[in-house]
Formats: C-alpha cells, structure tokens, sequence
C-alpha cells in the first residue's frame, strides 16, 4: 500500500509539472511564465516529500485526518493561489489537533519555501522587495512565502507567559538550505536542529532569545540586512563559517554550549560580540574579516579561541574577555587599536606573525602562561618610538628597545637599551641586564640589574635574586626577592604593554 501511494503520488506531481509547462509555452508575460514553472515544480516536489514522509504519521494519525492531510497537500500542490494560502491554513489546523502530523507540516512548509527560493524571479522579487522596489506579484509567490513563513514562526515560538500555549509545536526541526527568507523573526522560537546552509535573509532578520537544542548551521548563508542573535542559546555545534553580514550583527549575550565555528564569515559593519559565551572546546573566527569594529568586551571563551589569520579593519575590544584555553592570534592583521584591558588568559597567547598597525592595549592583564610575539609587527607604534628614540628620549629608547627585542631583533634592541641605560634609565637597566642574562653574559647582566634594583626597581630585584640563586648566593637573594615582593610596583604584564603605548 505505502509504495502504492509513493506511485501515485509521484505520477501526480509529473503530470502537474507537464501540465504546468504547457501553460508556460502558451503564456506571453515571462515573469507570469516563470512563476508559473516554478509553481509546477513545487508541485512534483510536494509529491515526493509525501511519498517518503507518508508511512511517518499514518501509525499514529486518525484515518480520517490522514486523508484530509492528502487532499489539502494535493490542493497545495496543484490549486490556485488562493487555494494553496486555503490549503496552507487548513494543514495549519490539522496539524494543531494531530500532534503526528507536525513534523510533516513543517517539512512540507520549508520544502515549499526552498522550492520557491530556487526560481531566479523570485529571488529577483525579494531583493526588490528589500530595495523598497516592489513588482507585481503576478503569480502570488511572495503572498505564498509569507503565509509559510508565518506559518512556520507562528509555530515554532514559546508564547509569554498566559499566551497561547497550545499554539507551540515542540521538538520540530527545519530545513531551509538555500532559502530566501524576507523579514525573518524567530525570535524566542525553540527549535531542535536547524539548518540554513546558503540562505539569504533579506530585510530585517532576527533570532533573539531563540533556543537551538540540536545544531544550527548558517554556513554560506547571507545577511542583506541588520540581523540580531542576541540572547540566543546553542545546544548543539553551530556554524556561521563563510557567512556574510552586510548590515552587522548582534550576539550580545549569546551563549554556545559547544563549539563555534566563525571561519572565514565577512562582516562589512560593526559586529557585538559582547558577552558572548563559548562553552564548547573551540571556538574559531580563522580568517574572519571585520571590516566594522568588532566587541567581544566580557565574552568567555572555555576552549581555544583560534583568530587565526583574521582581519580588524576597525577598532577591536576584547576588554574583560576571559580565554579559558589558548588564545590564538596568529597571523592577525589589527589595521586600528586592540584593546585587552583587563583581559585573562588562562593558558597563555599567541601573536606570533600578527600586525598591529596601531596600539595595542593589555594593562592589567592576567597572564598565565607564555604571550608568543615572535615576529610580531608594530609598525606605527615602532616608528614613533624610532623617531622619538633618535630625537634623544629615554624612554622611547627603552620602549623601542624592549619592542624589538620581543621581536627577537636582539642586536638593535640591545644598542637602543644601552644607550637608555648610560643615561641613567632603571627600566632600560633592567631590560639590558635581563637580555644579557639570556645570552649568558651573566657578570655584565647582574651589574645592570643591581644598579636598578638600587634604584628601586622591584622587577630589577626579582630578576636580580633569581640570578643570584642560580650562582648559589641564597642569602642574597633571598634578600632581593624579599624586598622586590614589599616593593610596590607594576605588575609583569602592565610593564610589557606599557612598550605599545604612545611617548608623554
């Protein structure tokens, strides 16, 4: 009986398509023709789906809804405009009092929608709809979409509390790869996987507050407008890698119980990423481009954290971000300032190879672990310290000197720290003896780190005592370590930074 059924139905949708093809030939508006193809090929597609969702339901359903449920998807299949929003409606009802046929109506709605996105002119229409440059709807396609968008929204969100709670269709996933979705609000919908695979989203989109329980994935999909994630929460993997945003986005407060995978998305505007958490073991924007300024003040991330390769063509904040695992920003390219303020970094970072044309900011940054800087370029921020280091400044000498040598450019850095250091800098005096103590020029480095711990240095001191305990000297040392913990001073991490900051 089922394969049966799959017959007939499958013959049904043929016959509909050739029919409809013959009205294409016959037609004289190309537009009308168009829509009209494309309305019998949703028509073939809506007979396979039945086909191979028919056994499904039939156990559970009543037999009699089971053969108004055939009646109304032959209706949408193959009856006018009108008939197909009637047959839409009534699926609608059927499916609120027969919990079996749910999952059945909403596929058969995102079938309806992915066909309809396949048709060049309606995908023409949608874009001009965005323009504000309505076409006719000659055939009724867009009134089609917007009745099974609704439909479907309708459906998938948990009303306030004293709402209508059996209007909430529980545990549904949707399919809508390749879908063109127009003023799309699936904000506070719950739903179990979602797929969104090459969508575009035309017009204002939203998921606020939405709920995913299985994985979500935007892969390759396309924000026309504004689109807001703010407060949504992910169970599941979630994949927004080669999407674009050309309006911005909001995943303010956005949580991600597993991994997040951003790689290669374009942002053209600003993106907010404030209070984003990751709690999955990876979360990797690889080779993101933000040309807007990106925020991710406060975000927590549990597991690495890969920016591997990305581009922030404008300011970037990751002020009081958490980074629980590694942090990776290899081979950035920061084209304005970075800001880390008071950022923590578990297990260390790494900016080995980046670019940062601007400042970067890190005071009062927690630091366990080792900062990789290894060919890491400042190019604005060392050719300021360049020219002031040449006009004859101290500081900037030091400055400099610390920067290149971070960038393993030890000679020079050596030459610009000895110069700061015989005109009397205890800072240079300690980068020097620290520089000398690891090529192993052990006698010149403590000359250097005693003249700054006598001057009060307390970082001098620290480094002081630890090279007298390597030559055995304890009572010494203990002295100077004792003295550098009683020494109030900066701290490791504000002392690095202060280098990427401009000359008073």
């Amino acid at each position: 009986m089922a394969n049966l059924r799959r017959v007939v139905f499958s013959v049904a949708g043929l016959i509909t398509a050739i029919a409809a093809g013959v009205f294409v030939n016959l037609a004289t508006d190309s537009w009308a023709s168009s829509s009209i193809a494309t309305f019998s090929a949703i028509g073939a597609t809506l007979a396979t789906i039945l086909a191979l969702t028919a056994e499904r339901f039939m156990a559970g359903a009543p037999k009699t809804s089971i053969r108004a449920y055939h009646r109304l998807v032959d209706q949408l299949r193959t009856g006018t405009v009108e008939e197909r929003l009637s047959a839409m409606h009534s699926l609608e009802s059927l499916a609120n009092t027969n919990v079996q046929l749910r999952s059945n109506v909403v596929a058969l709605l995102c079938g309806l929608l992915r066909e309809l996105s396949e048709s060049p002119a309606f995908r023409r229409q949608l874009i001009e709809l965005h323009q504000e440059a309505v076409a006719p709807d000659s055939a009724g396609m867009v009134r089609v979409r917007e009745v099974a968008q609704d439909i479907l929204v309708r459906h998938l969100r948990v009303p306030f509390e004293g709402g209508g709670i059996d209007a909430y269709w529980p545990n549904m996933s949707i399919d809508l790869r390749g879908a063109a979705l127009y003023n799309l609000d699936l904000s506070r919908c719950r739903v179990d996987r979602a797929s969104f695979e090459s969508a575009i989203f035309l017009g204002q989109s939203s998921f606020t507050d939405a709920t995913f329980s299985g994985h979500a994935l935007f892969s390759d999909s396309h924000f026309y407008g504004k689109v807001s994630f703010s407060q949504a929460s992910f169970a599941g993997d979630t994949a927004f890698d080669k999407a674009i945003f050309r309006q911005g986005g909001s995943f303010v407060r956005c949580e991600f119980e597993s991994d997040l995978i951003f790689n290669n998305a374009h942002a053209f505007t600003t993106m907010d990423f404030r209070r984003l958490r990751v709690s999955g073991d990876l979360a990797s924007f690889d080779r993101v481009s933000f040309d807007g300024v990106s925020l991710f003040l406060r975000a927590q991330f549990a597991g690495a954290a890969s920016f591997s390769h990305a581009q922030f063509r404008r300011k970037t904040d990751f002020e009081h971000a958490i980074f629980a695992g590694r942090a990776e920003f290899d081979h950035a390219y920061f084209f304005e300032s970075a800001n880390f303020d008071r950022s923590s970094f578990a297990c260390g970072a790494s900016f080995a190879h980046a670019t940062i044309s601007h400042q970067l900011f890190m005071q009062h940054v927690d630091i366990e672990g080792i900062v990789n800087l290894a060919h890491t370029r400042f190019p604005d921020v060392e050719e300021r310290h360049r020219q002031a280091a040449e006009a004859g400044s101290a500081e900037a000498m030091t400055r400099l000197g610390t920067l290149l040598h971070e960038q393993g450019l030890v000679a020079e850095a050596e030459r610009w720290l000895r110069q700061a250091a015989e005109a009397g800098s205890a800072e240079a005096m300690t980068r020097l003896g620290t520089l000398l103590h690891e090529q192993g020029l052990v006698a010149e480095a403590e000359r250097w780190l005693r003249q700054a711990a006598e001057a009060g240095s307390a970082e001098a001191m620290t480094r002081l005592g630890t090279l007298l305990h390597e030559q055995g000297l304890v009572a010494e040392a203990e002295r100077w370590l004792r003295q550098a913990a009683d020494t109030d001073n900066l701290n490791e991490v504000t002392r690095f930074t202060s280098v990427f900051r401009p000359v008073e």
